[in-house]
């Protein structure tokens, strides 16, 4: 990858990680879109060198994806008043 590529990539995830480490509620958007990178592999996100270069950066992307990967389950009493 070329430098300003990486160095785009790296820019573009800090800017959603540092929203997303702040309170909730989180956009629809970054949310949407941080799970698409991490999830997608023609992103090759966990590949990225930014994302490893130290141990609590990693943790800390690790953190976040786990965050956003959780899927809330509906109990059937909140699917009726959805509806």
């Amino acid at each position: 990858m070329c430098d300003i590529c990486s160095l785009l990539s790296w820019l573009l995830n800090r800017v959603l990680l540092e929203r997303l480490i702040v309170n909730r509620p989180h956009p629809w958007g970054l949310l949407i879109t941080f799970i698409e990178l991490i999830k997608n592999p023609v992103f090759k996100f966990w590949n990225h060198e930014f994302v490893h270069c130290a141990p609590e950066i990693e943790k800390l992307f690790e953190s976040v994806a786990r965050s956003c990967m959780v899927v809330q389950k509906q109990t059937p009493r909140d699917a009726e008043n959805h509806d």
